[in-house]
Formats: structure tokens, sequence, C-alpha cells
């Protein structure tokens, strides 16, 4: 059958489109002869005239699939045409609407806006005279000096900045969770000698060990709305999570994510992303908080390192950090805080052993021989992430040599330190030998020594 002397006819499901043929004059009594594979849109969405136009019809008429889904992909049944009965059923092939091909050269992709030939509404993402009027009106500028690619966007268009695609990164950086968390009515009033902000912080300060024990265990939301303590279900949520990437802008302020106590290991009490730390949450509110409002962070290693954690895990309200935020600009894969994988299983492991007294191999709570690690749940995450740890990285971990990465000190806050230090005092050394002929100034000399 010569493609000229028939019709061609567009079947439109809403996701793709296919291309039929009947011979002239059928009135829909014979079967249709559906054209080879290679006949078919190539894409889901590319345009039908586009398929018909390819192999040399002159006409195009759109039939419905009847299955009532709604698509602005494609031209023909599945928008409302002037004069057109839309037909339910597929099979009778009822003609819909009839008109000249457009530009085979051309395609209409998803997604695009593009000027076509023919009525506007026999087109599925036309743009509308409404739509430029509000665009030329958004932009302040005069309809003539709106650029061409603003009023139509072809595929091959130079996109402007501000439509530029955005990472997910950067997303998660610029987010501004003030536009959708909201704010606590009031502060939250002093107790002993902790002061709060209006966000519900700790007043940037540290604390001794003694001050955060008594915060941890004589906490006021430890007595719940009948006066009954019930630390365990207290409204002091103590998380263990790892420590978010890109988030500096989050925090009310620019101490906010740093350790606590007083005595932290760390120059500056800094924690540095990935580590494991623990944050005291205060539920005081029945609405979603901002998950980055919290009333303060330490490091796992200080908080085993300074207090009786397994008596700590066994008393109050700690978890391991599973939560998901519906809010937060990445909704797939795991929350910017989330235990995953062997890491949480490990974690929720070792409170089930402090709650079960079935805990063993803990170095002695620290107390007696504070100068062993393994066995400590600092150790167990960063064992436990080694051990998931895809092949491919821990390639690249070990071409790194001298990185002083995460398998070297495997959260050993005070090896961590130790090595910090060495190579501080290495690269001192090196720009001091560049200033005095291979001697270190007096200056080096001071903090080697």
């Amino acid at each position: 059958m010569n493609p000229t002397d028939s019709t061609a006819y567009l079947f439109d499901n809403g996701t793709s489109c296919m291309a039929y043929s009947l011979p002239p004059n059928n009135n829909n009594n014979m079967p249709p002869i559906l054209y080879p594979p290679d006949i078919s849109s190539p894409y889901p969405g590319i345009s039908a005239d586009w398929a018909a136009a390819s192999h040399g019809q002159s006409h195009v008429r759109y039939v419905s699939s009847g299955n009532g889904k709604k698509t602005n992909r494609l031209p023909g049944a599945t928008v409302e045409l002037p004069g057109a009965t839309v037909e339910p059923s597929f099979m009778s092939l009822e003609v819909v609407a009839q008109k000249p091909l457009l530009r085979a050269h051309e395609p209409f992709l998803p997604g695009h806006k593009r000027k076509l030939s023919g009525p506007p509404e026999m087109h599925g993402n036309h743009v509308t005279e409404e739509e430029e009027e509000e665009e030329e009106a958004n932009s302040g500028e005069a309809p003539s000096q709106v650029p061409a690619h603003r009023r139509t966007t072809p595929s091959n268009a130079i996109r402007p900045s501000s439509m530029k695609a955005v990472s997910s990164r950067a997303r998660r950086a610029n987010f501004n969770g003030s536009q959708v968390y909201p704010p606590l009515p009031d502060a939250p009033e002093q107790w002993s000698v902790f002061q709060y902000t209006r966000t519900g912080e700790l007043v940037p300060r540290f604390y001794t060990v003694d001050q955060i024990s008594d915060f941890l265990y004589h906490h006021p939301l430890h007595v719940n709305q009948f006066g009954i303590e019930d630390s365990r279900n207290s409204g002091l949520e103590i998380f263990i999570q790892r420590t978010p990437a890109d988030s500096s802008r989050r925090y009310p302020t620019s101490t906010s994510s740093l350790c606590r106590f007083e005595k932290c290991f760390i120059d500056g009490k800094t924690i540095q992303v990935g580590h494991f730390r623990v944050c005291f949450r205060e539920d005081r509110t029945p609405f979603h908080r901002d998950p980055y409002h919290n009333a303060g962070y330490v490091h796992l290693f200080c908080l085993e390192y300074y207090l009786n954690f397994p008596d700590i895990v066994r008393r109050l309200n700690v978890k391991a950090d599973t939560r998901r935020f519906v809010h937060e600009p990445q909704k797939k894969g795991p929350g910017p805080m989330e235990l995953v994988r062997c890491v949480e299983r490990a974690a929720v492991s070792f409170i089930a052993e402090c709650r079960d007294f079935t805990l063993s191999g803990y170095p002695s709570l620290f107390e007696i021989n504070r100068g062993v690690h393994e066995g400590t749940l600092t150790y167990r995450l960063h064992m436990a992430k080694i051990e998931d740890e895809c092949p491919v990285r821990a390639k690249v971990r070990e071409q790194r040599g001298s990185k002083f990465t995460h398998n070297s000190h495997l959260g050993n806050l005070r090896l961590f330190r130790t090595r910090t230090e060495t190579l501080r005092a290495q690269r001192l050394l090196r720009q001091g030998r560049g200033i005095q002929q291979g001697k270190p100034g007096k200056m080096m000399e001071e903090r080697l020594g």
C-alpha cells in the first residue's frame, strides 16, 4: 500500500504515540494496518506529526485511547478540539480532528514551548498569548525587547541563567528552612545554668562534664504531661547521627554545630562532616521543627570518653537517627543526618545490648582505662562503615596514601588530633625551611617544641 494514498491515524496513550494507516474510503470497516515498529515515535512525547510526516502522509488524524488520561506532551486526542468527537474505543478509530502537516524537521519535545503552525488548540503544549503576556509582564521588559529564547524555547536554545538546572547539592545548601518550618512561639525557659535562644538553642557557650551530665539526667522534659518521670520516653531526644554536608547555612548561628564539651579534643570544637555526633533535640511543640534547630551537639567520642555512655543509653531516650524529612529538598535517598545500612544496624544493636544488659566488650566504660578505644560505639560505627564500603571507594581511599581518613583513626579523636597536629607541624616546618634556608624560624621552633 502506497503510504501517500492513505491517511495516518495516531494512537496516543498518554505516554507514547503509535502510527496506524487505513486505505482511503475505508469508513472504518477494515482493521488498521500498523506501521512497522520503526514508524512509531522513537521517543515518548515526540510529535505525532513527525512520525506521520516521515512516511509521506499528507494529513494527520488523531484518535483517542479511551483511558481518560490527560497529557500535555502530545497533540491530538488528549486535548479538546473544536467540533471533534472523542471516541472512547480504540478499535473503532473514529476521526476526531484533521489538519495539515507541520514542519517535519521540527520534532515537538516534551517541556519545550514552541510556536506551531495551525490552530493552537491542536497542540498539547503550546504557548498561549496569556502565557506570553504574563512572561513579558514578569520580565519588566517591553514585548519587543524580550529575547526570543524567552518567548520560545527550542531544543537547542541557550537557556538564561535563571533557567539553568540547579544541582541537588546547591538546593540543599541554599534551602531556607524558615519558609517551611514554623518558629517556636517563645524561647524555652531557663533552668539550672541552661539558657536558650529564640530558636531553642542553648545560649552559645561550652559546658563542663558535670554540667552536660546534669543536662542529660535532670532535664525538665523527662517529666511527662501527667507529672510522671519517664526519661526513656522523654521530650529530650538524643539522636546518634552523622554530621551532614552542605548545611552550614541551615544552623541558627555559626557556632551552632560545635561540640559543647569545654574539653573537646578538637581545636575549635568543630565536628567535621561525616564524623558521628550526638544531637540534643528538645521536642516542645507538636509541629514539624527545623531539623537543624536543636539544643546542641557533641562528638560521640567526647560523650563516650567523659560520661558513662551505656548508662545514658539505658536510661534516656537515645535513638539511632533514621529520620526522613518530607519538607527537605532531598526527596530521595537517605536523610541528611541518617545512619544508613550497616552503620544503622550497628547503632541499633548497641542500643538494644545496653538496654538488655547484654553489652560486652565495652572498654571499662572509659572510666578505668581511658586509653582503650576498641569496643566503643564510635569504633563500631566506623568499622561498620568500612565493611559496608564499596570496593571502588575503598580502592580510591587506598590510593590516597598519606591521607588521614576515617579508616586510619576509626573515630578516635585523640589519635585524630595528634595526627592533625603532626601534619600541621610538618607543614609549618616546610614553610620555615623555605624562608630560613633550611632552618625553621623561632616561631616555628616554639610551635614545634
